[in-house]
């Protein structure tokens, strides 16, 4: 039988896991303040990152955007969240978000958060070809990691490796060199989730496994 609750104890895996997941989260909600943030609150970030590259003789241009203000208060975030995790470390509401609510974050939360910004305004004029497979792609890894997370999990591990890459490849052309926020942090962005996702699978198989083994043990 699976065992479909948070993992025991503080691991090896845990503290990865809650570390990637940190420096997702905070990437994810400096990009967010872009998209949507007051517009005092993005133009003081604008001209901040601007002093930075004059600081660095950095000259602005379509390569180098270079938005350090993004990648510095992402950091920032990403230690807070990560104090905030490791305090609350033996509560259960922390336990359930790095068992369920992490993973799903780190898989669909950079894609949702482009689709419901894009500029074709889907939602008023329909979906184009490749938005229709971005939808799909969602649904796919969504059904994926909630089977993955409440069901005994029928593929080989290399198997799931494979779905989660080609999930990940696919929307690396929506965040390469030219993200669609103007370089605010996008590829970071990408690759977080991806390293976070991958601490989470791990994290989920090394609770099951340690549950396991200590069913087995008595």
């Amino acid at each position: 039988m699976t065992d479909h609750s948070p993992p025991r104890g503080i691991t090896c895996s845990q503290h990865v896991h809650e570390i990637l997941f940190s420096l997702n989260s905070g990437f994810l909600i400096i990009i967010a303040v872009f998209w949507k943030g007051p517009d005092s609150v993005v133009s003081w970030l604008f001209r901040m990152n601007g002093s930075i590259n004059i600081s660095v003789h950095l000259r602005q241009s379509d390569l180098a955007t270079a938005h350090f203000v993004s990648f510095i208060f992402g950091i920032l975030l990403a230690l807070c969240i990560w104090a905030i995790l490791r305090l609350s470390s033996h509560v259960r509401l922390t336990k359930e978000i790095l068992y369920s609510a992490s993973g799903i974050a780190a898989l669909v939360a950079l894609p949702v958060m482009h689709l419901w910004g894009h500029p074709s305004w889907w939602w008023r004029y329909g979906l184009n070809p490749l938005e229709i497979m971005q939808v799909l792609d969602l649904a796919l890894i969504l059904f994926c990691a909630f089977w993955y997370l409440y069901h005994r999990w029928p593929i080989p591990s290399w198997g799931g490796g494979v779905i989660l890459g080609a999930h990940y490849v696919f929307w690396s052309r929506e965040f390469g060199v030219y993200p669609f926020w103007f370089g605010v942090g996008d590829p970071v962005a990408w690759l977080a989730g991806l390293c976070s996702s991958l601490a989470w699978a791990f994290y989920i198989y090394g609770g099951r496994h340690g549950a396991a083994t200590n069913l087995v043990s008595v």
